[in-house]
């Protein structure tokens, strides 16, 4: 029996050997790839420390300065030009919507996609126009094109709006709407 305990005990010295040395050695390795990441990875050994002379803090002030102003005078020549610009697409767009008032339209969806011609219905409204919208549908094949309705209301400014080029007149005087837009297939 006691040859026994004798044997287990210099197993358990061994163990415990082992057990030591492969936790100093993972304990090395950690304090290793702990000091190899820093000297490779670090911002300060990246760094490079130059300290600037006099001459060279003067003329980055100068050139600062006038760099500045530049911008300064550039920006300013934008904004003219911009505000100008945007004048002048404000009186063009007012003019339009006035232009179009009273102009009443139809919208008809043939096409396949539902909500077509409620999205047309809301471009057009912004613009000055006067809208009712719906959906049809049709056996045959529909192309899109823009209907003219009255003599003397030109449906040119809808083509613009809308991305239809086809316009055909189909004069109709006792027609509620003025000009009829169809939306087909192929819009």
């Amino acid at each position: 029996m006691a040859a026994k305990k004798k044997r287990y005990s210099k197993a358990r010295k061994k163990r415990f050997r082992r057990i030591i040395i492969l936790a100093g050695i993972l304990f090395l390795t950690v304090i290793l790839l702990m000091v190899l990441r820093n000297t490779f990875f670090s911002d300060k050994s990246k760094a490079v420390i130059v300290e600037p002379s006099a001459t060279a803090i003067v003329y980055q002030e100068v050139v600062e300065d006038t760099d500045i102003k530049n911008e300064l005078s550039d920006i300013a020549n934008a904004a003219n030009a911009s505000q100008a610009s945007y004048d002048e697409a404000i009186k063009e767009i007012s003019d339009s919507i006035a232009k179009n008032k009273g102009i009443r339209v139809k919208v008809v969806n043939h096409s396949r996609n539902t909500g077509y011609s409620e999205k047309l219905r809301a471009v057009l409204e912004l613009n000055g126009f006067t809208v009712s919208s719906g959906n049809d549908k049709s056996l045959k094949r529909v192309s899109s094109v823009i209907i003219e309705k009255k003599y003397d209301i030109s449906g040119e400014a809808i083509t613009k709006l809308v991305n239809i080029n086809r316009i055909r007149k189909e004069l109709d005087p006792e027609s509620r709407f003025d000009i009829v837009v169809v939306i087909g297939d192929d819009y």
